[in-house]
């Protein structure tokens, strides 16, 4: 109701896939989005694109950039009327969405030969954004805290994008 009334969201706020390290999808048009107070208005820059957008009543804003060839690093900034936002060592490439259950869950240093797979994996263009639940549905019973969060709708950890390295890969 707060929010309703006074029109202050929370100023510019952005989902967490938007985050350093990040891959937008090669050659299609690049959907960039989020929140800020009403009326606010709002600048998205990558690379020699730039887009204006004014946030509605309900504080949402969103943009649609031309889409880019493969390649990068590019740095993605949006600056609002009070915060400016920059995410930096973008990719323009493949993302590929991945989604099981424990065929998902299986580590890479858990594999057959994955230590040296880890050891030899320092691939910068290679990237992961990694939603880890948080909490593994099972018959255990959920704590106050836990039930609170999910019922806020913040069913990940906080995550962001991971490049390919020998210091995090044995989790990809």
């Amino acid at each position: 109701v707060y929010e309703a009334l006074t029109g202050n969201f929370g100023g510019l706020q952005m989902p967490a896939i938007y985050s350093d390290h990040m891959v937008l999808q090669r050659n299609r048009p690049i959907p960039v989005y989020g929140t800020a107070d009403r009326g606010e208005e709002i600048t998205v820059t990558l690379g020699k694109q730039k887009r204006k957008v004014t946030t509605g009543t309900d504080g949402r804003w969103h943009v649609l950039l031309d889409a880019v060839s493969a390649g990068g690093p590019y740095v993605l900034k949006v600056k609002g009327a009070n915060r400016e936002l920059v995410f930096s060592d973008v990719l323009a490439g493949e993302v590929w969405l991945c989604s099981g259950q424990s065929n998902m869950a299986f580590p890479l240093w858990q594999s057959q030969n994955g230590a040296e797979a880890v050891a030899t994996s320092a691939h910068p263009n290679l990237r992961l954004y990694n939603m880890l639940p948080l909490k593994q549905t099972s018959e255990d019973k959920w704590d106050s805290v836990t039930l609170e969060r999910v019922n806020k709708h913040e069913y990940y950890l906080p995550t962001s994008w991971q490049v390919a390295g020998p210091d995090n890969t044995g989790n990809f």
